[in-house]
């Protein structure tokens, strides 16, 4: 399946998918899922095929970084990802990677401004205002790239700085 997912191959995908036995779950030894990988590469037909699939858990995390579905879109800007993973309501939109970083932390330190604006939109509440394991939050991520479309629309939301001002970021990819 991931091989199939990785390669864009729908139609395999979809044979794959009508098997009874199919391990729409299954992930590879870093623990990235059929989903994670979709969302990170993009592939959006793909990911609404899996979506439909009523035995996906749309929250596993890949184990090597804790990576979820929603922040490895986030991370590579894969906006139409996004908003369907979004569009079905159970993403768990604060997960966290290992290191703390949420899909708004990557989408700041990434620039992906339509990215920010899109999570902002989904859920406006101060909740995002979380910090990682360095203290940072997501305007602090902003400011320390000079991502001023982005700080602007932060403190606009309520974002405030943590104390992690100033620190790097951790830009390892979850596979």
């Amino acid at each position: 399946m991931l091989f199939a997912v990785a390669s864009d191959c729908v139609s395999v995908v979809e044979i794959l998918l009508q098997k009874r036995d199919c391990k729409v779950n299954l992930a590879d030894s870093d623990g990235v899922t059929p989903l994670t990988k979709a969302a990170g590469e993009g592939r959006t037909v793909i990911l609404r095929l899996l979506l439909a699939r009523q035995d996906l858990d749309k929250n596993l995390k890949a184990k090597r970084h804790g990576s979820s579905a929603l922040i490895v879109a986030a991370m590579n800007g894969h906006i139409d990802v996004m908003r369907e993973l979004l569009s079905h309501g159970v993403v768990d939109m604060e997960s966290q990677r290992l290191n703390g970083d949420s899909a708004m932390h990557v989408s700041a330190y990434m620039g992906h401004v339509k990215a920010v604006e899109l999570l902002l939109a989904a859920k406006p509440s101060a909740s995002w205002n979380i910090t990682n394991s360095r203290g940072a939050t997501a305007l602090d991520y902003a400011h320390l790239r000079q991502m001023n479309d982005i700080a602007f629309a932060l403190e606009g939301a309520g974002f405030q700085r943590g104390q992690g001002y100033g620190t790097s970021f951790d830009l390892t990819y979850p596979w």
